[in-house]
């Protein structure tokens, strides 16, 4: 993230807690950021995460974050359709196996 930013500015050595707009960064320059993160790191990234998290430490943390939650949320979309595909007597018997192993 830190080489990306620094080839962003033009700069050769840029700390990972170094805040975006105090290094010059402006809209523009934002939005070229996030559509390379975008692209770089194939994340959905809303523009506001960079105002919330300003440095280069805080916007990997935002992926890293952003990675997980699309990982939960695919987790979630398995088991649903792995309920889906069960039959009423399926479900009816997985659901008391569920409650005699609490």
């Amino acid at each position: 993230m830190a080489a990306l930013w620094e080839e962003l500015f033009g700069l050769q050595r840029l700390g990972v807690n170094d805040n975006f707009f105090e290094l010059g960064g402006n809209s523009l320059l934002g939005i070229q950021l996030i559509s390379r993160v975008r692209k770089d790191f194939q994340i959905e990234l809303p523009l506001n995460t960079l105002f919330e998290s300003p440095s280069a430490a805080g916007l990997a943390a935002a992926i890293a974050e952003t990675r997980l939650r699309e990982k939960e949320a695919e987790e979630i979309e398995r088991l649903l359709r792995e309920i889906e595909s069960l039959s009423p007597a399926e479900l009816q018997a997985t659901l008391a196996q569920e409650l005699k192993n609490e």
